[in-house]
């Protein structure tokens, strides 16, 4: 065998897979860190997974000569997260899509009385002169008790506790409450006397 056969040049040398296990053991905590942060909100199952498709992927097409391993590493890591991000994001968007898709009777002219605009137009009346219905009723418990009218509307209306309106008024939250709930009864009346329905 001719001894110059074994000789290998510094060119090929570089061109030479390195050991990728070797590798992994000298960067995996570097990987981890990174991946780990990244991944902050998810289980430690996808940081795994992560690392393990990169290792994967570098195994089935090593790249060439490498001059910093744990940057490259680093990279690979990052960027298989951000595609991770990204079918994650494709995907929401796709359910979405999907649950706003219409129904295939909808698809087909759904219902032709739902469809009505003349139907819409009749509702939108109907919510209006409800809303004008509590507006009178209003009015007429502060006529009645001007004290009950403005803790409704400030806990009803307004959706304020009854803590934040006891403390404006001076009173105990407990009172508040009773108080409401003595104006509710009297709405409800006035509206039931207008026959008005809720």
């Amino acid at each position: 065998m001719d001894p110059q056969q074994d000789v290998v040049s510094e060119a090929e040398v570089s061109t030479v897979p390195q050991d990728i296990g070797a590798i992994y053991l000298e960067h995996r905590d570097v990987m981890y860190r990174v991946a780990y942060a990244m991944l902050r909100t998810d289980g430690d199952n996808q940081a795994d997974d992560v690392i393990g498709e990169v290792m994967v992927s570098i195994l089935n097409n090593p790249p060439g000569h490498i001059r910093n391993w744990e940057a490259y590493l680093v990279r690979a890591v990052q960027n298989k997260i951000r595609d991770l991000w990204k079918s994650a994001a494709h995907r929401r968007e796709q359910l979405q899509l999907a649950e706003a898709t219409p129904l295939e009777g909808d698809r087909l002219g759904g219902n032709e009385f739902e469809d009505d605009p003349a139907s819409e137009v009749v509702e939108q009346i109907g919510r209006q002169q409800t809303v004008q219905s509590v507006r009178d009723a209003m009015a007429e418990m502060e006529i009645w008790d001007p004290q009950a009218a403005y803790v409704l509307w400030q806990c009803t209306g307004l959706e304020r506790t009854s803590q934040q309106v006891a403390d404006e008024l001076g009173v105990s939250s407990s009172r508040v409450r009773q108080i409401a709930s003595k104006a509710r009864k009297k709405l409800t009346s006035l509206l039931e006397a207008k026959e008005v329905e809720l």
